[in-house]
This record gives C-alpha cells, structure tokens and sequence, in this order.
C-alpha cells in the first residue's frame, strides 16, 4: 500500500491563509504568527485563521415578540415621540405571510405606515383597514387604491359612510389586531391613538397590547360588523371575561361610565396602590363636557368629598363639568391640570393631550384591593356616546394601574407655557369645538356628512 503523506497542520493553513483571507475580508496572515500589535486607525483587528475557522457560527436573530402592557408617548421628548405607533409600525413589519392585519380607527393620515402596510401585503400578509369617513388624506387613498388592484383579494382600505356599526354619523374607533406578529398569535392593542403623525408629535396617547385569545376573537368580529358598515347594534354589546370588558358604543340612553364609578368607594381599601386605605383614582381625559360628562363629574366630585384621592389630566372640560369639580366646597376643588399647549394663539395647540383612561387601586364592586385601569376611544361627551366608540375594562392589573397612576402624576408635573388656567384658556378651543358642532348639524341637515369637516388637532369631543 501505497504510504499516505501527512501535511503538518501549519503548512496547511499557510497555504489556506490567502484563500480565507479572501472569503473573510481581511488580510493574508501566516499560520505562524502572531496578533498584530497595531493596526490603523478605523480598521478591523485582524483574525487569526485557526480562530476563524473554530469561530461559532453567528446565532439566528429571534423573531421579533411585541411588547405586552401598556405604552405611552411623549410628544416632548424626541424619543419618546414613537413610543406608541412604533409598535404598531413593528407589528406590522413582522406580519407573516398569509396572516391578518386589521384596523380600525378613527383618523388616518401616515405616509410612513402606508409604506409598510403596502411591503406587508406584497410579501403576502392580508392587510384590511377602515376608517372614519372624513378621511382623505393621500397617505390613506395611496393605500386604498394599491390594495384595490385585486377585486378577489381580502385586502381592502374603505371609509364607513357615517358609524360602522349603528345609525349614528360617526366612527371614533380605534383598535389593531393582528393574527400573528412574529410567533405571536391573537395580538390586539387598543387605546386612545389614531394613526397619524400628530399622533406622534403633538399628542401625549396611551396603548395596551394584549395576546388574549377571547378579546382578539371579540375584536375581530367587532371589526366584521365595522367592514359590513350597516346597523346591527343590539343592547349589551360587548364582551366579558375575568380579565376584560369591553363595552361598544353608541350608549344612548346610559352613561357606562358614570355607572362604572358607582362601583368605586373610597375608604378601606387594602391593595397595593391605594393611599392610606384610601382609593387612588387617577383620570387622563382629553374632552369632558356636557350633560353627559357632567353626570360623571358628579360622580368624581362625591368620590372626591368623601375622601377618595383623586388627580385629573385634561384638556378640556366644559362649563358645567368646571363647575362641579373646581367648587370650592366640602374638600375644596378636585386637583386638576390641563396639558395644552397654543403658544401662537390660534386657537390651534402645538401639543395636547388625547388619552381617555382611568386607573383605580383600592375599593371597587366590594373588592377591597382592586387593580383595574379604563381606556379606550371615547371622550366624555354626548357626541362620544352617540358615536361607534370602544371602551375597555382591565381587571385585576396591579402592575398596570400602577403604571397608569404613574403616568399621570408625571404629567400633572409638565408645566407648558399655556394652559394652566384650564377655564381661561379653554375659551378658543370652545369656540373652535362649537364651529365644528355647527358645522355637522348644517352637515346632516344636508344630508352630507363626508369630507374634512373636523380640525386635524381636534379629536377631542
């Protein structure tokens, strides 16, 4: 037999070196020698071979797994600006092929989602978006006409011609599901955003993401009754489980959460949150007026006097709803603090809040140490109860109404250059709602209601 020649390992990788250095990147380096000691400025160390070829491969990146709870922006801090629509954005890039995303909301004006709404349905994912019909920004028409090529296709963007759901004139909805994000199946946020660029810059909005199965399915048939865009409102729509209540609007002849805060009383509560045995209520509500709003005034007020601790963040309350809680009566005014900014004077604010949420640690419905948080599209407002709205309970959340607590005593401490004085610099922004209110009844008088009627800031009654 022929004898077999072994090569010394050193001569083979000697000969090797160009042939790695090449596919590596980098320079030749002799088997032999050593690191080098130096090397220029900016450039890459070079690799050894031996350790180039021992290296691991570089681990696979994991799936992208949206974010479950709650977030908040902050249209003050730059980096903070995305901290809400930045998951919608993610969860749209990482939609598989084949699976659905849907939309409901209220306003849409965002080049930037439809640029990824549009890659996502060319890599295969189903995209369904409906919105109020006001909408016309070219961001929202761009959309609709590229998912229109395909008459058989599921994808679709379409405008509801008043409520999508009732006999009312207005859709104010805003919830976002997708079947599947990553690995991530029954994924579902909702909360106060609308999909456009104000929403980032110029609005402080809160979101929740949730994986529940039964709130995904309950949203999902929500958003079939939206697409067929016809009456079919029953009494008691909605959705309950141990964890959520999702309530469905238009309420026309109740004040769901007036009800709601019948529940709450304000002393012995023992669950982590509440203030000295008493019941932490913390409101952020961007629009609160009229009968409707001052039915829960009211309620606020007597869970005020009768020791609750009560914070509220605002940007506009009404007369009636001013009256009741600034009275200076019983405890004296329920603290209150208006984040709304118009250093201009046109009546239009650079900044604004826009959230509708409540939070509540201590007693609630007999519970002693309950966590619950409210939140969701609707104002406070008579409109908001005549409108298709969605409004969401999540019960037994510590962490959550914790969180949401926090948020709002952080916001109470932002001092703007306007807006202190919520009755004196209300005025404007009065006087532009009441236009807009105007504007509508001649609208429906005329049996016209589509087009830009509303102010792109004001989505607030």
């Amino acid at each position: 037999m022929r004898p077999v020649r072994v090569v010394p390992a050193t001569i083979t990788l000697t000969l090797l070196a160009p042939l790695l250095a090449v596919l590596l990147g980098g320079p030749a380096l002799s088997a032999s020698a050593g690191p080098s000691t130096t090397a220029p400025a900016g450039a890459t160390a070079p690799v050894s071979v031996a350790a180039a070829i021992t290296a691991p491969a570089a681990k696979k990146k994991p799936k992208y797994k949206p974010p479950v709870g709650v977030a908040f922006n902050d249209p003050l801090i730059p980096g903070a600006r995305g901290n809400v629509l930045d998951q919608v954005v993610l969860a749209v890039r990482n939609t598989p092929k084949n699976e659905y995303i849907r939309l409901v909301v209220w306003n849409y004006d965002a080049p930037w989602l439809t640029k990824d709404l549009i890659a996502a349905k060319k890599r295969g994912a189903i995209v369904q978006v409906i919105t109020a019909g006001s909408v016309d920004s070219r961001s929202f028409l761009t959309l609709a006409r590229f998912l229109k090529q395909n008459e058989k296709d599921k994808s679709f963007a379409k405008k509801c011609k008043g409520a999508c759901r009732s006999n009312s004139k207005i859709m104010h909805s805003k919830i976002f599901m997708f079947s599947k994000v990553g690995k991530t199946k029954n994924v579902s946020m909702f909360g106060s955003t609308n999909l456009t660029t104000a929403a980032r810059n110029r609005q402080w909005n809160d979101q929740i993401t949730s994986t529940n199965k039964g709130l995904y399915d309950f949203f999902v048939a929500t958003f079939e009754q939206y697409r067929q865009d016809r009456p079919q409102v029953k009494p008691g729509d909605g959705y309950k489980s141990k964890r959520y209540e999702v309530v469905l609007f238009p309420k026309f002849e109740e004040n769901p959460v007036a009800d709601a805060f019948s529940r709450v009383r304000c002393n012995g509560a023992t669950g982590p949150g509440a203030t000295g045995g008493r019941t932490k209520i913390r409101i952020a509500v961007a629009g609160w007026f009229n009968a409707y709003g001052e039915d829960i005034a009211r309620k606020v007020r007597s869970l005020w006097d009768r020791g609750c601790d009560v914070r509220i963040v605002t940007t506009l309350l009404g007369r009636g709803v001013n009256r009741t809680l600034r009275n200076p009566a019983g405890r004296g005014p329920v603290p209150i603090h208006s984040l709304y900014q118009d250093r201009d004077g046109d009546a239009v604010p650079e900044r604004y809040l826009h959230m509708k949420s409540v939070s509540i640690q201590g007693v609630y419905g007999g519970n002693t140490a309950a966590s619950l948080v409210w939140t969701g599209s609707p104002n406070w407002s008579a409109r908001a109860a005549r409108s298709d709205e969605v409004w969401v309970k999540v019960f037994d959340a510590p962490a959550l109404a914790r969180r949401y607590a926090a948020h709002v005593d952080r916001l109470r401490t932002i001092v703007l250059d306007q807006g202190e004085d919520v009755e004196a610099d209300a005025v404007k922004l009065r006087n532009a709602l009441r236009q807009y209110q105007q504007a509508r009844q001649a609208m429906a008088r005329a049996g016209v209601l589509n087009g830009p009627v509303l102010p792109d800031w004001l989505e607030l009654d």
